[in-house]
């Protein structure tokens, strides 16, 4: 049954009956099982996380790559509109001819708040310190990843995406992560997002005893796309941690949080003091709204 997609119920307004048929349909686990393998037609199931590396200041902070102690960029800009973005690295290791280090990235986010998917991919080649554009142009960029390395198996230099004419950079990968570390997530119009747990952690090695006060942000694009307004900016959930070490905190949802598209969802930390390490972390579902 490996190849077997499972027909979902069809969709009614009563969206309680529509789980109940779900439950009777597969066994819970089962169910949230083929998820994960993408067996389930319209149901795409994922994990965000992020870290500040010594980054959370004592002012709203992303929970992202470039947060760090100098702050390098304390707060994520998305792009103005649809931009080509321009790859690069600070190493020419990175690059696609032989490279020990990073030789492709993929991209993952939104060429528009209203495309039909729920998000775009491509992968680009890398030429080092030589930026090389994306082939589409992105209204905002949630993810990119090393998927292809030489023999250090991962990039030598921190990879950043950035938007043409905003000149903003939208998304960074930290020298040997590999991956983005961003607490950031854009769904399209047409799709709702289920955040079913969310993670908050705070490292303070020594000194004084810290604490970072974590929001969940959700930011509506509608009024962007309805060509009537900003896009609104408003806290859906907050979590406190206090630490001279490393503590962290779950929440689990019982009735998952809901975000519907066109929106992005950020986590952002405020700490007692300067130079924090931050990271959070959430679990969700992307389903058609």
């Amino acid at each position: 049954m490996s190849n077997v997609i499972f027909p979902v119920p069809e969709r009614n307004h009563n969206q309680a009956e529509h789980r109940i048929q779900l439950a009777r349909a597969l066994n819970l686990n089962y169910f949230n099982l083929q998820v994960s393998r993408d067996l389930v037609e319209d149901y795409y199931q994922d994990q965000k996380f992020g870290r500040a590396p010594d980054g959370v200041q004592s002012s709203e902070t992303t929970i992202w790559d470039r947060a760090d102690s100098t702050p390098t960029q304390q707060i994520l800009v998305p792009p103005t509109q649809a931009r080509i973005h321009a790859i690069v690295s600070g190493s020419g290791n990175d690059t696609n001819s032989s490279g020990s280090g990073a030789r492709q990235v993929t991209v993952w986010g939104l060429t528009s708040w209203t495309q039909t998917a729920y998000e775009t991919s491509e992968t680009v080649n890398l030429n080092g310190t030589t930026p090389v554009n994306t082939s589409n142009s992105y209204v905002f960029i949630h993810r990119m990843r090393v998927t292809l390395a030489g023999s250090s198996n991962a990039n030598e230099g921190v990879i950043t995406a950035t938007a043409a004419t905003d000149s903003t950079i939208s998304a960074a990968i930290n020298i040997g992560n590999g991956s983005t570390e961003m607490a950031v997530r854009a769904i399209p119009q047409g799709w709702k997002l289920f955040m079913e747990s969310w993670t908050v952690q705070i490292a303070k090695s020594s000194g004084t005893a810290a604490s970072i006060s974590f929001g969940i942000y959700d930011f509506d694009y509608a009024p962007v796309v309805a060509a009537t307004g900003s896009a609104t900016k408003s806290e859906r959930d907050l979590s406190s941690v206090q630490s001279t070490g490393v503590s962290s905190f779950t929440k689990q949802y019982s009735y998952p949080l809901r975000f519907t598209g066109p929106c992005y969802i950020e986590v952002r930390g405020v700490a007692s003091t300067t130079d924090v390490d931050g990271a959070s972390s959430f679990n969700y579902v992307v389903v058609p709204a």
